[in-house]
């Protein structure tokens, strides 16, 4: 009672809060904001991280189309080089010591995916996948 007549004495405005408790219009407008604020900052994190997601899977499916190209970037610490003709993909990745590897251990798998033959080969800093379609 001491508290709501001494916020009367201040100025401040009341309204009906959850269980129809009076609460201060300030502390209603605050949490209001801090809820839009942090469904912003969600909303925007979820975009980018969708972004990232297609960036990678535009690599990926890049490889079974076309043209001659042959190209050469960092993903973290790791080097990629990527060469492409009709009908062929070489991809090799190579992560000093390990770090920043995406795969474990050390294995040689040979496969057909459809019309084309895949070999991968991984070690513990390199990994490699040469993959030959048929015309």
């Amino acid at each position: 009672m001491i508290a709501q007549s001494a916020g009367r004495a201040a100025g401040l405005r009341y309204c009906a809060g959850p269980a129809g408790k009076r609460q201060p219009i300030f502390s209603v407008v605050m949490m209001k904001t801090a809820v839009l604020a942090t469904s912003l900052v969600m909303l925007l994190g979820f975009g980018h991280s969708v972004a990232a997601h297609d960036d990678h899977h535009h690599h990926e499916w890049r490889r079974w189309w076309g043209d001659e190209r042959k190209e050469e970037f960092r993903d973290g610490p790791c080097e990629v080089k990527i060469e492409s003709k009709r009908g062929e993909y070489k991809r090799e990745v190579k992560c000093k010591d390990g770090i920043g590897a995406r795969w474990r251990g050390e294995w040689k798998e040979e496969f057909r995916d459809g019309r084309c033959r895949v070999k991968q080969e991984a070690k513990r800093d390199e990994f490699k996948e040469e993959v030959k379609c048929d015309d």
